[in-house]
């Protein structure tokens, strides 16, 4: 009896110590297959600094086709596969896309907003998911989509009246609200735009386009000279240069990497604006959003550094003695 009850102790230390073992090497397993999967989603953390940074690149747009770009890239940053369709009578019809389809496809294609669930949201003004064999058959045939898959229909208001849609494939289960808030932002992009143009009707003059000059402000010659109006500037009268689509995204893409510094560092930005040390104290955000900006535009927009321009009007408010004896001028 003894032996037997040794042998059973023996033998449940033994099986334990296997499944232990065992139990070990299952997770390692289960681990190593989950891993990639993890790694291919972004973090919160990830999701919400991509959707600030899509929110700020809306609204630093300045005409509705640049809201409509910028919210189409935006949207993409939430699901790469989107697009936006613009409606032109009882018809949307595709303006741009990014990964939904083909663009060929995508800007031939129109869908019937008379009927069904097209016809609610455009009614009702509010997004809704939709399953793709609720939608024009012809439509979903020419972008190739799947009847068994789903998609988000988003508004686009303009003056009240819906003048677009976005369309998306889900990638997780938080992308309509997602989507529904960059869209909130562009309506009101382009509220103010529209508000803009109501208060300064005559915004520019321009004079002929054999005319040419350099501007010192920002070394750039351009083909049009410009004059803002009062409603822009004021009492000023300076001339104004028309920048190219490369050295305005470069601007604007300047403009996000300081404002993303000044708004992580609000008590440095204080302090260093106050001690006139603005560069030293900030000098490791700053030096690595330098890098990302040159690594982007470094090459298109290479003779103007809108990077140093943005760095100089956001953080010192045109002071440049605020950045210290060690800023690099």
């Amino acid at each position: 009896m003894q032996n037997e009850d040794s042998i059973r102790e023996i033998a449940t230390r033994a099986f334990c110590e296997v499944l232990r073992e065992k139990s070990q090497d299952i997770a390692a397993d289960i681990a190593h297959r989950l891993c990639p999967a993890l790694a291919s989603q972004p973090s919160p953390c990830d999701r919400t600094k991509e959707l600030r940074d899509a929110a700020m690149l809306i609204v630093g747009s300045g005409t509705t086709a640049e809201t409509l770009e910028a919210l189409l890239s935006a949207s993409s940053t939430i699901t790469p596969n989107c697009g936006l369709l613009i409606l032109r009578g009882t018809q949307a019809t595709g303006w741009s896309c990014h990964g939904l389809a083909a663009l060929d496809n995508f800007k031939r294609a129109t869908l019937d907003c008379t009927r069904g669930i097209v016809q609610t949201v455009i009614t009702a003004g509010t997004a809704a998911t939709v399953q793709v064999s609720e939608l024009d058959p012809v439509f979903t045939a020419t972008l190739g989509l799947q009847s068994s898959a789903q998609v988000l229909l988003v508004p686009v208001l303009l003056k009240q009246k819906v003048a677009a849609l976005i369309i998306a494939l889900p990638r997780e289960a938080n992308d309509l609200p997602g989507l529904e808030l960059l869209v909130q932002i562009a309506q009101l992009t382009l509220d103010l735009q529209a508000y803009r143009k109501l208060s300064c009707p005559d915004p520019v003059q321009r004079k002929p386009e054999a005319e040419t000059a350099t501007t010192t402000a920002v070394n750039v010659t351009v083909s049009r000279l410009v004059v803002p109006s009062p409603c822009e500037s004021g009492t000023s009268t300076a001339v104004a240069p028309v920048l190219d689509e490369a050295h305005e995204k470069a601007r604007r893409f300047a403009k996000l990497l300081v404002e993303e510094i000044k708004l992580y560092n609000q008590a440095k930005v204080s302090e260093g604006r106050s001690q006139g040390n603005l560069y030293s104290r900030l000098r490791e955000d700053i030096e690595k959003s330098r890098a990302a900006y040159q690594k982007r535009y470094g090459e298109s927009a290479k003779d103007v550094d809108f990077f140093t321009q943005e760095l100089i009007r956001i953080l010192t408010d045109n002071n440049p003695a605020m950045m210290g004896p060690e800023f690099p001028s």
